[in-house]
């Protein structure tokens, strides 16, 4: 029976002394507060492995012009980069989108240094970037996807021969 009949009376009382609680006892228990007690702001999480210079390896050819293609893998957030080719600037500023966007890069003999500056990291982090190097005949010679952080720079190496 979900109610019974009863006719006995219950009599609640309040105790006559009031208990003392200490809520500032120190007990050998954490303080919740202590893994956040650091970090306030994103500035202050810990790092993600996107903040180091990478290498994307080294390509050889003998072809005097390159095609490079990028594109946003990712989500199309905005993301950012510069384009430098032997320490000096090729493209300024490239906002990358889906759709693939490319450009020629004239070689010189020996050896050339490609590298991908994040100018920023769209509103989605990492700043993420779709890499194709084709020679002018179209085949393709090196396909990379890099991940970094706004002022990181990826490093391609092309020697030519």
């Amino acid at each position: 029976m979900l109610f019974p009949n009863s006719t006995e009376e219950k009599k609640y009382v309040r105790p006559s002394e009031t208990p003392t609680i200490d809520l500032t006892q120190k007990t050998d228990l954490l303080d919740p507060g202590v893994r956040f007690q650091g970090q306030k702001f994103k500035s202050d999480a810990p790092p993600v492995n996107f903040i180091n210079d990478t290498y994307l390896g080294e390509i050889r050819t003998g072809k005097q012009i390159l095609k490079m293609t990028l594109w946003d893998p990712r989500l199309e957030d905005g993301d950012r980069v510069r384009i430098w080719l032997n320490d000096e600037i090729l493209i300024t500023d490239m906002t990358l989108l889906n759709a693939a966007q490319g450009f020629p890069i004239t070689l010189k003999d020996g050896f050339n240094k490609i590298e991908i500056e994040a100018l920023n990291q769209g509103y989605s982090a990492p700043n993420t970037s779709g890499i194709v190097i084709r020679d002018d005949e179209g085949e393709v010679m090196e396909q990379k996807i890099c991940m970094i952080n706004a002022g990181v720079k990826s490093l391609l190496i092309v020697i030519k021969e």
